[in-house]
């Protein structure tokens, strides 16, 4: 018998990829040859050898582009959401994208993942200016049993709130080591298949 879980996903690199397009965009725009293997920390900035302003200033300018617009579904993310969906598990989408982006985020949700999402949440970190929330916060008022996240300090900032995390692999997380004692919360995968093996397998009673 399985559990019904209230599980919450990140948005870019999970649902949606963004690095590596806004990399192709980047090494474009200003005659770089970034990568993804040379992202080895969630903060880009570091990686480009900008201020964070500045790394906000052109991915604003990356996210009104018709290559992010039209942007495809993480590999296996289509099939994934239906199944856990199928499973009966609450879904919801938590993303640090920015709140005007929210119409689009929403859209694109319905457009890919129809009616499987039971809400969808941004923080607005990523803005220069407004009122933000944190992913941690939304977790705990959606009452989030899992998350699947690709940063690694988010991932532990969850685990620590008695979370279960699944972390899908890259570049940027997959240096650091899990700490002893959050090393049964966070599993790290790297792929949308794992993923959802894991989330059956976290779903089986007693687990």
């Amino acid at each position: 018998m399985k559990n019904r879980l209230n599980v919450g996903f990140d948005c870019d690199d999970i649902l949606v990829p963004f690095v590596h397009p806004f990399l192709e965009y980047y090494n474009g725009m200003y005659g770089t040859d970034f990568r993804l293997e040379d992202v080895w920390t969630y903060d880009i900035s570091k990686v480009f050898g900008i201020t964070v302003g500045t790394l906000k200033d052109r991915i604003a300018n990356f996210v009104s582009t018709d290559m992010f617009r039209n942007l495809p579904p993480f590999e296996g993310a289509v099939k994934g959401i239906e199944k856990l969906a199928n499973d009966g598990h609450k879904l919801y989408v938590i993303s640090n994208r920015r709140n005007d982006l929210r119409d689009f985020t929403q859209d694109y949700m319905k457009r890919h993942f129809p009616d499987k999402f039971t809400d969808i949440h941004l923080t607005n970190w990523a803005a220069l200016t407004g009122q933000k929330t944190t992913k941690c916060q939304a977790v705990e008022n959606y009452g989030i049993e899992v998350f699947v996240e690709d940063c690694f300090e988010m991932s532990e900032e969850i685990a620590e709130k008695g979370k279960k995390v699944i972390m899908l692999n890259y570049p940027w997380n997959s240096r650091q080591t899990i700490r002893p004692d959050l090393q049964d919360r966070i599993y790290r995968k790297h792929s949308w298949e794992g993923i959802v093996g894991k989330i059956d397998e976290l779903s089986c009673s007693g687990n």
